[in-house]
């Protein structure tokens, strides 16, 4: 039965193969017979030791995890074989699915023969615990991949491990509390410990089964299929996209390393900047999944009035409502890493080698500060916290906490002297999922029990929060400037994630505030920030127009991306996102 069961693995593994993959030449598929013979080989060997040491339930589950396994390529192939290749040349796009059927065969291969090793050298309940871990981590990666193709349509690509690896963990339990709730998340533990439960009894079961092979020539098997698995793992197309990823993140790091000799580098003429001309505040705040689609402001179909403040600036003329500005990804580490750094999807500027907009800033004159309830509580190395990381201040909310409201970063302004020339940068956790845990529960404006409610509440909060800003800052702190924008949008079904290419989360909101006196200062510049209102514009972007609004020389500036310079003449064909690899009319 166990050497009939391999064979139909053997010959659905080449099925599969030959069904998910495309354009192959002689050579890939030259490749790929050797492979799948090299497996047939291992299979058969694996059925000669154990002989009958291999229970007919855990052979049988062995080939279920294997089946698992083959869903990865299956998963693949039917969401990337009708893409079309970027290089023009070859503009189909080839796929060998050969690695991660080799994968699926060899955790068959491995499963199967651990079993009888550990049977025979544990103790029952050992036994029982190491074989139901490691069950249920070997089925782990294929069921992710599995839920995110049934939730997003698409494989576990590198964008979604990017979105993974730069999430925190409290991020990570407000998603899943948000998008599944408190029912979805009990049938999820529910349904993990009856899997543990099931792995429990059937181990019992098997411990009882006689075990009657060379002990040392099993082991020799094992380690070497443990060895041909861990050599093929990092190939298979998900743990691929991981470590590339990895790296990328890696390569980052270069950002902070190198920082200090860029800085001391930069050169910055200062003559008719806003600083010697004027003397006080600038202020960015950076929301977050904040979507012109479901602001009062943008949209006045809405039945939820959730923008009052920012309606009330619609005439006046200090403030600038841009109407037309879509988000450079759907991920924030991915947005700021350009937004605020000289590097955009419209140059090829490395992160590592960029200027941040806080560099010119401090460079210029200005105490820099950044306020945040999200970079502070990141990694260390995220793009964010490394810009954070170079201002002079880097706080986070006074009551440490986890994540708390974003009113309480207000009462940093305490910590600002108002005698001196400021830059501060507010970083919000704004509309981010879930959504009722972004204001307290007693200020809850609308209480019906739906999605945009919920989400409605969370736009008024930051209008809120905007308000009291606004007003302290020009009370106390000689506010010059501000600028709003969010870092992405929302879907309300979905949230955010770069395989949820929907338009509401490109859509954000922007707006900016400029002093009486830097209205008479700049007369020009306000005019062309004026005349913008309603050019199509992407945040990564945002660098250039706020060394614009400083009014600083340097080298390390593009007026062609800047909304108050002459240069700016992007239309909407021109404007790009997710990284440079779409155009927004795409989305219309």
């Amino acid at each position: 039965m166990t050497i009939m069961l391999s064979v139909i693995m053997i010959i659905v593994s080449c099925l599969v193969w030959r069904c998910t993959s495309q354009y192959l030449d002689s050579k890939d598929k030259g490749h790929a017979v050797r492979s799948f013979v090299l497996a047939g080989i291992l299979t058969l060997l694996m059925t000669v030791i154990y002989e009958k040491n291999i229970v007919l339930l855990y052979n049988i589950w062995a080939m279920m995890i294997c089946m698992l396994y083959l869903t990865i390529p299956i998963i693949y192939f039917i969401s990337n074989k009708n893409s079309t290749n970027m290089n023009n040349d070859v503009p189909y796009i080839v796929i060998d699915s050969r690695r991660d059927i080799l994968l699926a065969v060899y955790v068959y291969l491995i499963v199967s023969a651990m079993e009888p090793v550990l049977r025979s050298g544990l103790p029952m309940w050992l036994y029982i615990v190491v074989c139901s871990c490691l069950s249920l981590l070997f089925i782990s990666v294929p069921l992710l991949n599995i839920i995110h193709y049934k939730v997003y349509g698409e494989e576990l690509s590198e964008s979604s491990m990017l979105s993974i690896q730069q999430t925190r963990w409290q991020e990570t339990r407000e998603y899943l509390y948000a998008f599944l709730g408190k029912r979805g998340l009990a049938g999820l533990s529910l349904i993990i410990v009856t899997y543990i439960s099931v792995c429990m009894y059937c181990g019992k079961y098997m411990y009882t089964q006689l075990v009657d092979f060379e002990l040392n020539i099993a082991l020799i098997y094992l380690i070497c299929m443990t060895l041909f698995f861990i050599q093929e793992f990092p190939k298979g197309r998900i743990m691929a996209s991981w470590i590339s990823v990895k790296k990328q993140l890696q390569n980052e790091k270069m950002y902070k390393l190198k920082h200090d000799e860029r800085y001391s580098e930069l050169k910055v003429d200062t003559k008719n900047s806003l600083i010697n001309k004027l003397q006080g505040t600038v202020i960015v705040v950076i929301g977050e999944s904040a979507s012109r689609e479901y602001m009062h402001v943008y949209n006045k179909n809405m039945c939820f009035e959730n923008t009052p403040w920012l309606e009330s600036k619609e005439n006046d003329d200090n403030f600038l409502i841009y109407n037309n500005v879509y988000a450079s990804y759907n991920l924030t580490v991915e947005v700021l890493r350009q937004a605020l750094t000289e590097s955009s999807q419209y140059n090829n500027k490395e992160f590592s080698e960029s200027v941040s907009i806080i560099d010119i800033a401090r460079k210029a004159g200005y105490r820099t500060y950044w306020f945040s309830h999200q970079g502070r509580l990141g990694q260390d190395n995220v793009a964010t916290t490394m810009i954070a990381q170079t201002a002079n201040t880097y706080k986070g909310p006074l009551k440490q906490k986890n994540i708390g409201y974003d009113k309480e970063l207000l009462e940093l302004l305490q910590t600002v002297n108002p005698k001196e020339n400021n830059f501060i940068v507010f970083h919000l956790m704004g509309s981010h999922a879930y959504y009722e845990a972004r204001y307290p529960k007693d200020w809850t404006v609308w209480k019906s029990e739906n999605t945009e409610a919920y989400y409605s509440n969370t736009i008024l909060y930051t209008d809120e929060f905007l308000q009291e800003l606004f007003q302290y800052a020009t009370d106390n702190l000689n506010l010059q400037s501000m600028l709003y924008f969010s870092d992405h949008g929302e879907n309300l079904q979905y949230g955010h994630h770069p395989s949820i290419r929907t338009v509401d989360t490109l859509e954000i909101p922007m707006f900016i505030y400029l002093s009486e006196k830097y209205r008479e200062a700049y007369v020009d510049r306000v005019n062309l920030l004026k005349q913008n209102k309603t050019a199509f514009y992407s945040n990564d972007m945002l660098y250039n127009t706020i060394v614009g609004l400083l009014e600083v020389k340097t080298s390390h500036y593009s007026a062609k991306e800047d909304l108050g310079s002459k240069e700016y003449n992007f239309e909407k064909n021109d404007i790009l996102t997710f990284g440079g690899t779409a155009h927004i009319y795409e989305f219309d």
